[in-house]
């Protein structure tokens, strides 16, 4: 089929072919709901694994070895903040320490990002409430600082260092409109497609002749045309 004959199938139904896209885009208007505010906190620090000593004659084995056993542990971070088990422990720590009550799934949840850069690590956290969110920042830092190496079940081999840089005291907050404007994006693109299959759809099951070669196709011979006035 011509790329002309595809253009003239979607001109006869181009009240399909827009108004489908018009018809989501009202009821998504009329539907539209901005989504809850939400805010951003950042807590970046440093974390390396303390010499463990003990090594008199090599002493300058134990920093070595605590600059290598801190690049696994930079490495597992990510997963550990993530954890249900880190989630309880900020849970408990905000409760005791903040006056919040947060349990340990919507901490798991609020906790949107471990970003990692050499041994500094920031902890991305996204809230309901400014509260929440500088205290999760706070409490996540506290608790790496305070359990150290037991997340990783070697508490016997030393101890965490966790030197705070940005410990947040306000959150940011986020904006609400890429989300929505995003979805609704998409909503006209999927519209719109829908749109043209239904127009050749439409054209499909149309048994009206047309052109010359909707004839041709029938092996029905063309004796006369009459054209089409202007």
């Amino acid at each position: 089929m011509e790329l002309r004959r595809y253009f003239a199938i979607v001109q006869r139904s181009w009240w399909l072919v827009l108004g489908v896209p018009l018809l989501v885009l009202l009821v998504s208007l009329l539907s539209f709901q901005p989504d809850p505010q939400r805010y951003r906190a950042n807590a970046k620090f440093a974390i390396t694994h303390a010499p463990v000593g003990g090594n008199e004659v090599l002493p300058d084995m134990n920093i070595y070895n605590s600059w290598q056993s801190t690049q696994f542990i930079v490495d597992d971070l990510p997963g550990v903040v993530r954890s249900e088990a880190f989630a309880q422990a900020v849970s408990t720590w905000i409760a005791s320490n903040r006056n919040l009550q947060l349990d340990a799934g919507a901490v798991k949840g609020m906790i949107t990002a471990v970003e990692q850069e050499h041994r500094i690590a920031t902890i991305l956290v996204d809230a309901d409430t400014a509260d929440q969110a500088t205290a999760i920042a706070a409490g996540s830092i506290a608790v790496l600082d305070e359990q150290g190496l037991q997340w990783w079940n070697r508490a016997q081999w030393g101890t965490l260092a966790v030197e705070t840089l940005e410990l947040p005291t306000t959150a940011t907050a986020l904006s609400r409109w890429p989300q929505p404007i995003t979805r609704l994006a998409l909503r006209l693109v999927l519209a719109l497609v829908a749109g043209f299959g239904l127009a050749f759809l439409r054209h499909y099951l149309d048994r009206t002749v047309r052109e010359p070669s909707d004839l041709a196709q029938l092996n029905v011979p063309v004796l006369s045309a009459i054209p089409k006035e202007s």
